[in-house]
């Protein structure tokens, strides 16, 4: 999770993670989890 916070321009996991789930109202690993439509 931090080399794609990074890659997306984050310095902090936690940011990331954060700013993630506001936006999809998921938190990163409950989205990797999910499955697929």
């Amino acid at each position: 999770m931090n080399d794609v916070a990074f890659a997306c321009g984050f310095t902090k996991r936690f940011h990331f993670t954060r700013t993630f789930k506001k936006i999809v109202q998921v938190p990163p690993m409950g989205y990797e989890k999910s499955p697929r439509k």
